[in-house]
């Protein structure tokens, strides 16, 4: 679908529909038979379970919604809706994109907005991947339903910080639940630069270092079931149960991924391995993917 930010811009998005034999496990709130959303009938009710947001890489340097479809199908398989967008100027989106992502934070909340608006949704999970890490980070307060945030590959990098350090203290600042993951030899992150600015943030907090693994190679789809499966976890443990006390700690795990692809379980837990999410024959998964024009501001559709 298209949404449209405050500026006006045009966002071509999507909307993608969850495993109803999986949805069971993500509820949040018992089902409230909503099915008509200003004209459109929904085939799942979005307010009882989360959803997930994604947004992209950096546009100048190709980045564009289509990059995070492999995730959003992984997400959708296991029971929880999705949406992926393209940020202003990318694709079938409107104007111009920018090289500071400020402009973007407006296409974020948009799109997040009109998941609460249409969707009724009540509890959004906001993921962001390099540039569009802090692009999503400095929406993360700004819409009260957005109720947890995954940084995948944040760019703190001295040279990156000439860009983007104007989004760094949003995220870094704010008391939702946080999780980052990033490589060992990420270029635009040096790990010594990441567990600086770690050490920095507020709690909650939480980070995945994968050993031996760079910045585009994260970004990659070989790693989208490793990423898919801390997602899961990591929204079974914070947004589910967002009424239970926040731990004490954070939380700190590490991954040598050039000797095993997948992240071992957990203990007594129903979330996939990454291999497990690797193997999963999607097409044999009744997803669907709604395409519309959508007015943020009006809530109105064409």
């Amino acid at each position: 679908f298209v949404v449209e930010s405050a500026d006006g811009v045009q966002l071509r998005t999507q909307l993608w529909h969850p495993n109803p034999a999986a949805t069971g496990q993500w509820q949040i709130a018992p089902p409230s038979g909503r099915r008509q959303s200003s004209g459109i009938t929904l085939v799942h009710d979005y307010s009882c379970t989360p959803i997930v947001v994604f947004v992209h890489q950096w546009s100048k340097l190709g980045g564009c919604g289509q990059l995070m479809h492999g995730m959003a199908k992984m997400v959708c398989a296991q029971g929880l809706p999705a949406v992926t967008f393209d940020l202003r100027g990318v694709n079938g989106s409107s104007g111009s994109a920018t090289w500071t992502g400020v402009s973007e934070v407006a296409d974020v909340i948009a799109v997040c907005e009109w998941c609460v608006q249409q969707l009724g949704a009540t509890r959004i999970v906001l993921v962001g991947s390099s540039a569009g890490a802090p692009i999503a980070g400095s929406a993360v307060d700004r819409v009260p339903e957005v109720c947890a945030y995954i940084g995948v590959g944040y760019v703190f990098g001295w040279w990156a910080s000439w860009v983007f350090s104007k989004h760094y203290d949003a995220i870094l600042q704010s008391t939702k639940p946080k999780l980052f993951v990033t490589g060992t030899r990420d270029g635009f992150c040096p790990i010594k630069t990441f567990e600086k600015v770690f050490d920095s943030c507020s709690s909650p907090k939480e980070k995945h270092v994968v050993d031996g693994v760079g910045h585009f190679e994260l970004e990659s789809p070989t790693y989208d079931p490793m990423i898919v499966s801390l997602l899961l976890d990591f929204t079974k443990r914070h947004v589910l149960t967002a009424t239970a006390a926040t731990p004490t700690h954070d939380a700190t795990t590490q991954s040598n991924l050039h000797q095993d692809t997948a992240t071992p379980a957990r203990s007594g837990s129903s979330i996939p391995t990454p291999s497990e999410l690797h193997e999963h024959t999607l097409r044999d998964v009744p997803l669907a993917v709604q395409t519309l024009t959508v007015t943020a501001a009006s809530g109105t559709f064409s």
